[in-house]
């Protein structure tokens, strides 16, 4: 189901048949809420909490867009969701993968994987779709943020896209890949991830928006998914932030990746330790792509970047 809400969408339908669509379009500066102006109680004076934008950075709607671009989209939306669009449920082939490749240093990959001249998801998303709509930028406005999820028109048809963007993710990054997981799953859409994050948010304002129970819900629906997913550690693939993204059974990693249950910085915290032992603990992490085949956990190394 898709859901236009225009100004003002409250109460009980935004609550019914709107907040439960599977496709969420909001009108720029719309009231969507709730709780209407006239009901609210004596905390509800904060106005731009009612609204379309701040609904959709907080993951709850796919897009904000001005009442005169609202057709085009759901239109776009529709003609991705319908059974003309889906095709096949197959995954497009990977490269082929490299047997071998150098062990390489623990921290070394870690820099490598972080290196600032490293092509970045942003630079290359819309290289296997022809036609791609974002379903959803979760945080802010432009492929620069951490979680980009969208759906892409491919060659084989519809596919279900998510990718991080080398920052740490918000909890609504990691909703939103929930609700696209869960609409892939019930439509029969092959899931493309890839991972590229240190982790995900911290500090108080992540803890506020229910950062851990947003990750756990994207584990949960991935876990559960009956479709096709394949998952490539194209950078950083640091702690649950970037593991909640992660196929069970088909996880790959590029050559200038790393993928570990913890950064090397948070495990030597917890180990009490100082800075200057950051480079040993990820060293006795086995962090880096050929080890990471060699424990089973990726099914091979792609080439890099």
């Amino acid at each position: 189901m898709c859901c236009v809400a225009r100004h003002p969408t409250t109460g009980g339908v935004w609550a019914s048949l709107g907040a439960g669509a599977d496709v969420i379009l909001g009108e720029a500066g719309a009231a969507i809420a709730f709780a209407g102006s006239r009901v609210r109680g004596p905390d509800g004076t904060d106005d731009e909490a009612f609204t379309a934008e701040a609904k959709w950075r907080t993951g709850f709607i796919d897009a904000v867009l001005p009442r005169e671009a609202l057709r085009d989209r759901l239109a776009l939306a529709v003609g991705l969701l319908s059974p003309a669009s889906r095709g096949s449920v197959a995954l497009p082939p990977l490269p082929v993968a490299q047997t071998s490749s150098p062990p390489g240093h623990g921290w070394r990959q870690v820099l490598r994987a972080r290196d600032p001249a490293r092509p970045r998801q942003r630079t290359t998303s819309g290289r296997t779709s022809s036609a791609p709509w974002r379903f959803a930028e979760t945080g802010s406005v432009a492929w620069t943020q951490p979680c980009a999820v969208a759906l892409e028109l491919g060659t084989q048809g519809t596919i279900a896209f998510i990718a991080q963007t080398g920052g740490p993710t918000r909890a609504s990054g990691y909703r939103t890949a929930q609700r696209l997981v869960e609409l892939a799953s019930r439509l029969g859409l092959p899931i493309i991830s890839l991972i590229d994050s240190p982790g995900a948010q911290g500090g108080a304002e992540a803890e506020s928006e229910g950062v851990a129970t947003a990750i756990a819900g994207l584990l949960r629906a991935i876990a559960a998914a009956p479709v096709p997913i394949l998952s490539v550690t194209v950078g950083e693939g640091g702690s649950g932030g970037s593991l909640s993204l992660a196929s069970p059974d088909n996880l790959w990693i590029t050559g200038d990746g790393y993928f570990s249950v913890i950064t090397p910085e948070s495990a030597t915290a917890i180990l009490k330790a100082g800075a200057q032992d950051v480079p040993l603990v990820a060293d006795r992490l086995h962090l880096a792509p050929e080890q990471l085949r060699a424990l089973g956990v990726v099914r091979g190394v792609l080439p890099g970047a």
